[in-house]
């Protein structure tokens, strides 16, 4: 979670305004596809090793990818 606000501030402070619609996108898109592939992995894990797959916490994760996989492509669409 630090490192998540570390991120956004140095990419805040740093880049120019053209490119922080950019590479905040790209730094959200990139978050939730590693959330995603945690979550995957996780549930696959839970299926062949008779694992507890989903936690209290996986609810949170698997709305963070539906609302950046929507947000990414809101902004295809309206560049598009």
């Amino acid at each position: 979670m630090l490192i998540d606000i570390a991120v956004l501030e140095f990419i805040c402070s740093q880049s120019s305004y053209s490119m922080k619609g950019l590479l905040l996108g790209y730094f959200f898109s990139m978050k939730s596809l590693f959330e995603a592939v945690a979550i995957i992995s996780t549930f696959l894990f839970g299926i062949f090793w008779d694992v507890q797959a989903l936690s209290c916490g996986s609810g949170f994760y698997i709305m963070n990818i539906v609302i950046d996989v929507l947000g990414v492509g809101f902004i295809f669409y309206i560049r598009g």
